[in-house]
């Protein structure tokens, strides 16, 4: 992928990174998280979505299946692009078929699991980016719904930050209720 290949994507200089995802890049219409247009942010107008940068057409996955996003490489501060399947985990069949396209995933040496992993690399300087960090991201960008045990609408989830995510735990918001009601991952 060249330099005018992730240019293309729209992108602008004060669209946030890593700490703060609400300007996002997201694979669907061109829309980002704040609800802004590509060209709102300085972009093109074509009806091109950052998806069609990163995924090839011939890929045997609809691509409305995947987030596409920039993210800031953790080793080179570059922005780079990253895809993540929605509602799944990259590390699994669907990697090694993103893998063979041409796309920013590779087999790469895990450190934290010890072992060989499919995951998203820097397209600027080849570093694994991690996927518990960008699986993360993408539970921002795209929030799994969990049922409310008191309401029993749907609300969107998001993992704990403290003990109870190592535990699969996680919180919605309900209004009915009128406040935060800790609830399993509804991805589990």
């Amino acid at each position: 992928m060249t330099e005018a290949d992730v240019d293309g994507w729209n992108r602008s200089e004060d669209v946030a990174h890593n700490q703060s995802l609400d300007r996002a890049v997201l694979t669907d219409g061109g829309e980002d998280v704040s609800g802004g247009s590509t060209a709102d942010r300085g972009g093109s107008n074509s009806d091109a979505s950052p998806s069609d940068a990163v995924l090839p057409d011939d890929l045997p996955a609809s691509k409305d299946k995947f987030l596409v996003w920039l993210t800031e490489c953790w080793q080179c501060g570059e922005r780079t692009p990253v895809v993540w399947p929605k509602g799944g985990h990259l590390d699994g069949p669907i990697g090694g078929v993103l893998a063979e396209h041409d796309t920013p995933v590779e087999r790469v040496y895990s450190k934290t699991m010890g072992k060989r992993v499919w995951g998203n690399v820097c397209q600027h300087c080849d570093s694994y980016q991690g996927n518990f960090f960008v699986q993360q991201e993408a539970v921002k960008l795209n929030p799994p719904s969990a049922e409310c045990p008191e309401c029993g609408e749907a609300h969107d989830w998001r993992p704990d930050q403290g003990m109870g995510g190592a535990f699969d735990q996680g919180w919605i918001t309900c209004p009915e209720y009128g406040g935060e009601i800790p609830v399993s991952d509804p991805r589990q």
